[in-house]
C-alpha cells in the first residue's frame, strides 16, 4: 500500500511539470490573409469561436501529436492584452496559422539545429530581427521547439525552406514589438577595397568564416559592437549591388569599417562630442567628407567614431550626421 502511494505522489508531482514543459507561447499567423481563423472544439471539430484576419492574437498552445494543439484554459490575447475566453469546454486551433519569432534580446544570431541539442550538426544561422518560424513540435524535455523557417513569408530572402530545431528560451510570441532595450542597433558600412578583410567566427582569434578581397568596395550592415569588433548583420554583403551570403556568424575589426562624416544641411563641418549627448562637451569639429571608423553605437543615434591619423579624436556624433 505504501509503494502505491508513494508512486501516486511520484505521479502527481511529474504530471504537472511535464504537462508545463510541452506548453509554447505562439501568436496567430494565418497563411490565409482574407479568411477568419477558426478555433474548434476537438481536432477537426465543432468551430466555436474566429479571430479577424486583421487583428494580431497570442495565446499558450498545449503543444499534442499531430497538427491540432490545444489552447490552455481556452484564452486567446488580443493586441491589447485583453483576455478572448473561446466557448465551451476546450479550444483547438492547427499549429499552421501559429508562429513564433526568434528573439534578438543579447544580440547574437539564432541557430538551428538538426536534432535538439547544441552539439548536434547546425542546420542554419538566422540573422534577422524578428524571423517568423512555424512550430511543428516540442522536444521531450521542453527545452527546444521544432520549427519550419520558410524565408518565402521574407521578401528578399534567397534561401530555402528549412526545419530544424531552436531552443524555446529563443523564441518568443510576439514579432512585432522589440523586447525590453530594443533590437540591437546596426550600422550600414562600407569597406573601402584597401585591404583584404577577413571575418571570423568570433572576434579576435576565431575561425575565419570570409574574406573581403582587396581593391573591391563593399557595403554592409554591422550591429553588436564588441571591444573593437563588429557583427554581420543580416549574413550578406554587397559587391557592385550584387548580394553575397556569408553562412556563419561573421566578425571584423572597427578598423576595417568606414563611415564618411557628412551633413545633408550643407554645413562644411560636423561637431564630435565627448559622450553621445549634444548638451556634453564638444571635443571638436570634423570635415564634412572625412572617412571615420566607427567603433560603438548608442542605442539608435549615435556612433562612435576614430579618425585615422588621429587616435586622440575619438568622439561621438550624431547617426544622422554618417552615410556609408
Amino acid at each position: 500500500m505504501k509503494k502505491i502511494v508513494l508512486s501516486l505522489l511520484v505521479l502527481m508531482i511529474v504530471l504537472p511539470s511535464c504537462a508545463q514543459s510541452q506548453e509554447l507561447n505562439c501568436f496567430v499567423c494565418d497563411p490565409d490573409t482574407d479568411g477568419m481563423t477558426n478555433i474548434r472544439s476537438a481536432p477537426k471539430g465543432t468551430i466555436v469561436h474566429q479571430l479577424e484576419p486583421a487583428g494580431f492574437y497570442q495565446l499558450t498552445a498545449i503543444v499534442q501529436p499531430g497538427g491540432w494543439w490545444r489552447i490552455k484554459d481556452g484564452i486567446v490575447y488580443d493586441e491589447g492584452g485583453c483576455e478572448e475566453k473561446v466557448p465551451g469546454r476546450e479550444a483547438w486551433i492547427h499549429r499552421s496559422v501559429l508562429a513564433v519569432a526568434t528573439d534578438y534580446e543579447d544580440g547574437q544570431p539564432r541557430k538551428l539545429y538538426a536534432e535538439p541539442r547544441r552539439d548536434a550538426k547546425r542546420v542554419m544561422v538566422i540573422h534577422e530581427f524578428r524571423a517568423l518560424l512555424r512550430p511543428l513540435e516540442l522536444s521531450a524535455d521542453g527545452k527546444w521547439v521544432k520549427v519550419t523557417y520558410d524565408p518565402s513569408e521574407f521578401e528578399g530572402c534567397p534561401c530555402e525552406k528549412v526545419t530544424g530545431w531552436i531552443e524555446k528560451s529563443q523564441v518568443r510570441d510576439d514579432a512585432f514589438e522589440p523586447g525590453d532595450g530594443g533590437p540591437v542597433p546596426l550600422l550600414l558600412v562600407s569597406a573601402p577595397g584597401k585591404e583584404t578583410v577577413v571575418f571570423r567566427e568570433k572576434p579576435v582569434n576565431g575561425r575565419q568564416t570570409f574574406v573581403l578581397e582587396k581593391g573591391k568596395t563593399y557595403e554592409f550592415t554591422v550591429g553588436n559592437p564588441k571591444n573593437g569588433w563588429w557583427q554581420l548583420w543580416f549574413g550578406s554583403v554587397d559587391e557592385n549591388d550584387e548580394q553575397k551570403w556569408v553562412d556563419d556568424e561573421a566578425w571584423m575589426p572597427a578598423s576595417a569599417l568606414f563611415m564618411i562624416v557628412t551633413d545633408w544641411g550643407g554645413a562644411s563641418t560636423v561637431p564630435v562630442y565627448a559622450k553621445p549627448d549634444e548638451k556634453s562637451r564638444k571635443l571638436f569639429d570634423l570635415k564634412t567628407g572625412t572617412l571615420v571608423h566607427p567603433t560603438d553605437l548608442s542605442e539608435w543615434s549615435w556612433v562612435k567614431v576614430q579618425v585615422d591619423g588621429h587616435p586622440e579624436q575619438t568622439g561621438w556624433i550624431g547617426n544622422g550626421k554618417l552615410t556609408r
